[in-house]
Parts: C-alpha cells; sequence; structure tokens
C-alpha cells in the first residue's frame, strides 16, 4: 500500500518538476538573450510555486558549477552546496525519497534545465513527505481496527454457529441422563431436520 501511494507522489513529483523547469528555462533564456528586461521573474515564478504547492519546501536553480543561481530564500543565493556536485550530475529527471533529521522525510526532485543539446542550470525542488506519513499512519490504523472488528465478528458468528450445532446435542445428552435415572417421562422437544433431528427420532423411539 505505501509503495503505490509513493509511487503516485513521485509521479506527481516528476510532472511538476518537469512542468516547472520549462518556465524556468524559457525565463533564463529570455533574460541572457535581453527579451527580458524585468528583473525577478525566476524568483516570481518561484514564489508562484510556493503559493500553488502546500507541501513544496525550496526550489532551488544551480548553474553548471554548483552556484544557486535561485532559491525561495533569497539570503541562499550564491551559495554552494555539498551535494551540488552530485544534484547537478545528473542527466535526466531524478525523484528520491531523503531522510533528513531536522525536516523528516523529503522527496527530492531533480531535473535539468536545457536548451536544445545545452544545460543552462538544473532545478531541484523539495517536497515534504510528512503528511504523507502521518496519512498513510492513520490509514493503518484504521485498516488494522477494521481487521480486528472483522475478526471478532467472525468469532462471534463462529460461537453462534457452533452453540446452535451444539446446543440440541447437550439437550439430547441431558434427556439421556434424566433417562438413566429412570424418568421415561421427560418431554422431548420437536425433531430437527438434519441429521441432529435424525439421531433425537431414533433416541425417541428407543425410548
Amino acid at each position: 500500500e505505501k509503495g503505490l501511494y509513493l509511487k503516485d507522489k513521485e509521479n506527481q513529483a516528476k510532472v511538476l518538476v518537469e512542468t516547472a523547469g520549462i518556465n524556468f528555462t524559457n525565463a533564463i533564456l529570455y533574460q541572457e538573450v535581453g527579451l527580458i528586461e524585468e528583473t525577478g521573474v525566476v524568483d516570481h515564478y518561484i514564489s508562484d510555486l510556493l503559493n500553488k504547492g502546500k507541501d513544496i519546501l525550496t526550489v532551488i536553480i544551480f548553474d553548471n558549477t554548483g552556484m544557486v543561481i535561485a532559491h525561495c530564500h533569497l539570503f541562499e543565493h550564491g551559495k554552494f552546496y555539498e551535494d551540488a556536485k552530485e544534484v547537478i550530475a545528473h542527466e535526466a529527471t531524478l525523484v528520491r525519497e531523503v531522510k533528513n533529521k531536522d525536516r523528516g522525510p523529503i522527496l527530492e526532485a531533480i531535473t535539468p534545465l536545457m536548451i536544445g543539446e545545452r544545460r543552462i542550470a538544473t532545478l531541484r525542488i523539495e517536497f515534504s513527505l510528512k503528511d504523507f506519513y502521518e496519512k498513510l499512519t492513520d490509514l493503518g490504523k484504521r485498516i488494522f481496527l477494521l481487521t480486528i472488528v472483522a475478526i471478532s465478528g467472525s468469532i462471534f458468528l463462529m460461537v453462534i454457529g457452533i452453540n446452535a450445532m451444539t446446543g440440541p446435542i447437550r439437550r439430547l445428552s441431558k434427556a439421556m441422563d434424566i433417562i438413566d435415572y429412570g424418568r421415561f417421562d421427560a418431554i422431548f422437544e420437536k425433531p430437527r431436520r438434519d441429521e441432529i433431528g435424525y439421531l433425537q427420532r431414533s433416541f425417541i423411539g428407543m425410548v
């Protein structure tokens, strides 16, 4: 179950990072050739992404040296991260789960920003998986409770069925004990229409 939900989450992240990558690629290209004079277009796209995706933690664009050229936090511009070289080394879109002690489970989506055969930058978007795992835990608890209820119901029905089967036999056994003490006036219940009823009729006939 977890694998299916996580796979769906990964597919959504891949679609989002690749779609966003197209917009960022165009914005960077237009700025390079001077078609866009206004500065901050990339930052505007980042802000728009954060507003639409409530589970997005960070949006980062690295240049080909690994330096941060755009970030959802402006003070991160110009920095080099320890994992930057590994991030920019990927030649295709990559989506993976990353464990982080401080921020919890994270889904990381990386895609190169390409113009034809030329790579101009790399986009990385990090998604929080905290709500995902909380919902998965709640689902697991509900399934566990439903399983307990189903098992309890099955046991209850089984007990009722066993009592329905063994009740007439116990009463027949009690009647045998009564007759064993010489009481032949015991009142017998109406025989059933099954094998137990056949046994009852045989016993009544014997008496």
